[in-house]
């Protein structure tokens, strides 16, 4: 006979996230040093990761959004500003993308 404590009673369910691929062919950062490359590219991974995560979409309807414009950035913006910016077009344009399909 197998003993359960309260701990694995209770223990929370853990929720499969489904796996998505973000495909981004190509990706312009004019005068962007290698550095600041690096630094849009974690920003902008980990804010999509957190969008996939929270963004209520069915991420299976949406296959491409083709071109995204993520506008202009303020002068002085930082990488993390443009990735935080290109982040949430993307998912604007994916669910734009969504509601067109419906």
């Amino acid at each position: 006979m197998r003993m359960q404590t309260a701990a694995t009673l209770h223990a929370p369910q853990i929720q499969r996230m489904p796996k998505i691929n973000f495909r981004i062919e190509r990706l312009t950062l004019e005068n962007y040093s290698h550095a600041d490359q690096v630094r849009f590219t974690r920003t902008l991974e980990k804010r999509l990761r957190n969008y996939a995560q929270t963004v209520r979409l069915n991420w299976s309807a949406v296959k491409s959004t083709g071109r995204i414009d993520a506008g202009t950035l303020p002068a002085g913006a930082t990488p993390e500003q443009a990735a935080r910016q290109v982040a949430r077009q993307i998912v604007m344009n994916l669910r734009e993308e969504e509601n067109f399909h419906a």
